[in-house]
């Protein structure tokens, strides 16, 4: 395993930043979806690639997608922007 040198603070949810340069390197875009593991004492992140999960490119739910103009959309955003048309 290569070593970065990167040091990242869990924040009060959990979260944490994966730096651009380490992302851009294992090709994750924003909203890839990433598989969780542990082993042993480590956790590991992976790609997910082996099933394409797809979500609503505003909010990222994965419920009641449908195309709008060639972009997966759920339901309750499609609802939100004929709502803001008015």
């Amino acid at each position: 395993m290569e070593t970065t040198g990167i040091v990242r603070r869990v924040d009060q949810l959990g979260r944490v930043v994966l730096p651009k340069e380490l992302r851009s390197m294992l090709g994750i875009e924003n909203r890839a979806a990433v598989a969780i593991s542990a082993e042993g004492e480590r956790i590991v992140l992976e790609r997910y690639d082996r099933y394409y999960v797809p979500v609503c490119e505003l909010c990222g739910g994965a419920d009641e997608l449908m195309d709008y103009r060639g972009k997966k959309v759920c339901r309750g955003c499609i609802e939100l922007m004929r709502k803001m048309r008015v």
